[in-house]
């Protein structure tokens, strides 16, 4: 391995798919075919990280790619049905359908024409160009991950190195690393053929990590070979996506306006790159058919009060009606500031608003469950400094989150906060339907009477329309922060 030469790996690669100068020149179109299997997986509402939820159960993808010029060109045509857990956002059982063109380049776009890729809105109109941060981050790099000709366009760009790279089997194999494309093409030993196309990114929970496009099963037309079988794998154990190809179509009769997107290109944004989202958040929240764009919201657009005059250091950040956006808790004690749940990129707003209106800092943000909306904004706290609570069971989820900025506790022994006005304690559900560390928060009055205010964290919503309902008991409040059908 130590003596290959790169441009002999990519050589044989390109030889074993029969990507010659001449047999490459002739094609001008693929499509590929679904075959029905299409099974795609989340790790963001997941119970577990072991055990990861179904989307998309069964259905038809099919996509085509255009290669009439150098930039990648490709069309998706999605129609599935979504597994039962999504009920809470599509109570009708809605399947998924739309249809989505893209294409590479400084020009480049990439563009909802049909349907709807929204989990709460079947029936959204097209949303036409995307912004650039979904141009860039994930759907370009995605396409040229399964592009059945990317050994070609790695052979043209000319800046690629010899690399290798270790596969879930614990196998060390030879790869290919294009550094305009930053994919690398891992190949197998035997057949030469590409056996993994691994993208590296930094994901929120689980630091720097590995995204794999597993291929399978080589079919030869034209005397070109293309993969029928994908997989799409994740830190090489969560299994993302399960795509089969039915036919490969070359050259086949496309419409000229196949690739085109909306003629009104006054909404075309150019690509972007944000260091704030990494390419591993947009594509979590993508997955679920829940990305909606980056962060715009500023201390401003929230409500800060004090509802419950017997707790003046208990604070509810109310985000109004616009979504999408979450109600939060922000508990101040005599020595220390408490965040309950982290929301991605709300935590910088609270971080902000914290120090500008109560000249503190938060020391401690507590996360009711792991699941992306309520977990994935942690790395901002630890990064200000402030300390992670999780339950012990949990603590290997957060491998993102330094070792020495977390707290735990567990089933057995809540963790508990107070000073001579307030307490609060943090408690495991145990056997939650919701999620494996599903927990709640307990705030009380540091000395209480059978008329003492009670305040439970359970779990907020997405805010949608309505406001948080107050309901009155006779010796306690409850205050349940919770929207009509938002993200669980």
């Amino acid at each position: 391995m130590s003596n290959t030469n790169p441009n002999d790996l990519l050589a044989r690669g390109l030889e074993a798919l029969g990507l010659s100068s001449t047999n490459s020149s002739q094609v001008n179109a693929v499509t590929y075919v679904g075959a029905g299997l299409y099974r795609t997986k989340g790790v963001m509402e997941s119970y577990a990280m072991v055990q990861d939820v179904f989307v998309a159960t069964a259905g038809s993808y099919n996509i085509s790619f255009s290669y009439e010029s150098s930039q990648i060109k490709q069309r998706i045509n999605a129609h599935h049905q979504i597994s039962p857990y999504w009920l809470f956002a599509r109570p009708n059982f809605d399947p998924v359908n739309f249809t989505m063109v893209l294409q590479g380049g400084s020009e480049g776009f990439a563009a909802l024409i049909g349907g709807s890729n929204n989990i709460w809105a079947p029936d959204l109109p097209p949303l036409g160009y995307l912004d650039g941060m979904d141009l860039f981050q994930p759907a370009i790099r995605e396409a040229e991950k399964i592009s059945p000709f990317l050994l070609s366009k790695i052979s043209s760009n000319q800046n690629f190195t010899l690399g290798q790279e270790t596969i879930s089997t614990g196998m060390t194999l030879p790869s290919v690393h294009d550094n305009v494309l930053n994919l690398s093409v891992i190949f197998d030993p035997e057949s030469h053929l590409p056996l993994i196309i691994r993208a590296l990114d930094y994901h929120p929970l689980f630091g720097p990590s590995t995204y794999d496009l597993l291929l399978k099963n080589y079919t030869r037309v034209n005397g070109i070979s293309y993969p029928t079988r994908f997989q799409t794998i994740l830190n090489n154990k969560h299994l993302i996506m399960d795509y089969e190809v039915r036919q490969v179509l070359v050259n086949p009769l496309l419409n000229t306006a196949t690739f085109e997107g909306p003629a009104n290109r006054s909404q075309l944004q150019p690509p972007v790159s944000d260091s704030q989202y990494s390419f591993g958040e947009i594509a979590t929240w993508s997955e679920s058919y829940m990305w909606y764009g980056g962060w715009v919201r500023t201390a401003e657009d929230y409500t800060f009060t004090q509802p419950v005059s017997e707790l003046p250091g208990l604070w509810y950040m109310d985000p109004g009606p616009n979504p999408p956006s979450y109600n939060q808790m922000i508990l101040v004690f005599e020595d220390s500031v408490v965040v309950l749940d982290a929301a991605p990129h709300q935590g910088l707003v609270i971080i902000d608003w914290v120090q500008k209106t109560l000249g503190r800092n938060v020391t401690h943000v507590w996360p009711t469950h792991h699941h992306g909306d309520h977990a994935m904004g942690l790395i901002d706290y630890a990064n200000a400094g402030a300390k992670v609570i999780v339950l012990d069971k949990a603590k290997d989820y957060y491998t993102g989150i330094p070792e020495d900025s977390i707290l735990t506790y567990t089933t057995e022994e809540p963790f508990s906060m107070g000073d001579s006005n307030m307490h609060a304690k943090f408690i495991h559900m145990d056997n939650s339907v919701h999620a494996f560390d599903h927990s709640y928060a307990v705030i009380t009055p540091s000395c209480v009477n059978d008329n003492s205010s009670v305040r439970f964290g359970v779990t907020w919503y997405c805010k949608r329309h309505t406001n948080p309902v107050i309901t009155q008991r006779p010796a306690c409040s409850t205050r349940r922060f919770r929207g009509s059908g938002g993200a669980r």
